[in-house]
């Protein structure tokens, strides 16, 4: 279990950096530079919340069902987390709420794609293995 996620912190270190590289690179283009702090603070949030899920997804494995109310009070707590960054941003300003809500939903989407893929490749070493 550790080696897996072992992998998948890595995985969101790489995501983490892809996305702060495509978004600071797009606002860049856009000539918006006052909001790189903003989307870096939002490409955080979700990594954040990614290594915490893992992290309770790996608890609540070990722990069994005794687990579960642990991993409840963990996702309430990263939604806290994740609303306290959000709203530090509308207190900045729009365009900066915008930029960190953009932020959050790129991780996202890099997380994504990579899962999909992932399970894509496995399904097809599974099914030339299965032959």
């Amino acid at each position: 279990m550790r080696q897996v996620l072992s992998a998948y912190r890595r995985q969101i270190v790489l995501c983490f950096a892809a996305a702060a590289l495509m978004g600071c690179g797009m606002l860049l283009l856009m000539e918006k530079l006052p909001l790189v702090g903003a989307m870096l603070a939002g490409v955080g949030a979700a990594a954040l919340y990614f290594a915490q899920m893992a992290q309770r997804i790996m608890r609540a494995a070990r722990l069994g069902a005794a687990g579960t109310s642990q991993v409840q009070a963990g996702l309430v707590l990263m939604l806290v987390l994740i609303g306290a960054v959000l709203w530090a941003a509308t207190t900045a300003g729009e365009h900066y709420f915008f930029a960190a809500v953009g932020g959050f939903l790129l991780m996202h989407a890099i997380m994504m794609v990579q899962l999909i893929v992932r399970t894509i490749r496995a399904d097809r070493r599974d099914s030339r293995e299965s032959r």
